[in-house]
C-alpha cells in the first residue's frame, strides 16, 4: 500500500500539491492591500472562482487520464482503482480549501487569532490520526479519507475566522441630540 500511496501521490496528488503551494502567493498581498471589506470579498470571491473552476477542472483531467498513464508507465504493477483517486481528488480539494482559507485568514488576521489557527490546526492533526486509524480499516481509501477529513477540519476553522473579517461594519445609529 505504501508503494500504492506513492505512486498515487505522484499521478495525482502531485497536482494538487502545486495548485496548494500557489494559492497563497497572490491571495495574501492583495487582500493586506485591499482598501475594506468590500474589496476583500470581491478579492475572494475572484480568486475562489478561479481557484475553483481550475480544481474542477484539474479533478476532471485527472479522473480520465488516470488510467491511461497507469496503463502507458506502471504495465500492471500498481493498480489504482476509481475509489483511490476519488479518495486522493477529494482529498485534494480538502488541501486546496486548507490552503485558500490559510492564506485568507493569514492576510486579515490578528496576532492572536493567527495564534488560534496554529492550535486548531494542530487540533486537526491530532483528529485525523484516530480518523486515518479507523479508515484503514477500509485500507488505502480509508486513510487518505481521514487525513482528508483533517484537511476539511483545518480549512473550516480558518474560514470560520476569517468570515469575521468579511463582515461589512454595522452602521452607527443616528441618535437625535
Amino acid at each position: 500500500d505504501l508503494a500504492t500511496f506513492g505512486v498515487l501521490a505522484a499521478i495525482v496528488g502531485s497536482w494538487f500539491r502545486v495548485l496548494f503551494m500557489g494559492v497563497g502567493y497572490t491571495l495574501v498581498p492583495r487582500l493586506r492591500a485591499a482598501a475594506g471589506v468590500p474589496e476583500r470579498r470581491r478579492l475572494i470571491a475572484h480568486e475562489a472562482k478561479l481557484v475553483g473552476a481550475i480544481v474542477v477542472i484539474g479533478s476532471i483531467v485527472i479522473w480520465f487520464a488516470t488510467p491511461p498513464v497507469e496503463r502507458l508507465f506502471l504495465d500492471g504493477k500498481y493498480h489504482l482503482t476509481g475509489a483511490l483517486v476519488l479518495a486522493a481528488i477529494l482529498s485534494g480539494v480538502a488541501k486546496i480549501a486548507n490552503a485558500f482559507t490559510k492564506s485568507a485568514v493569514a492576510a486579515l488576521a490578528t496576532p492572536s487569532e493567527l495564534a488560534l489557527v496554529n492550535v486548531l490546526g494542530w487540533v486537526a492533526v491530532a483528529l485525523a490520526i484516530p480518523l486515518a486509524v479507523i479508515g484503514a480499516r477500509w485500507g488505502l481509501v480509508g486513510v487518505i479519507y481521514g487525513v482528508g477529513m483533517g484537511w476539511l477540519l483545518r480549512a473550516l476553522s480558518a474560514l470560520f475566522l476569517t468570515f469575521r473579517h468579511l463582515r461589512v461594519p454595522a452602521p452607527v445609529p443616528v441618535t437625535s441630540p
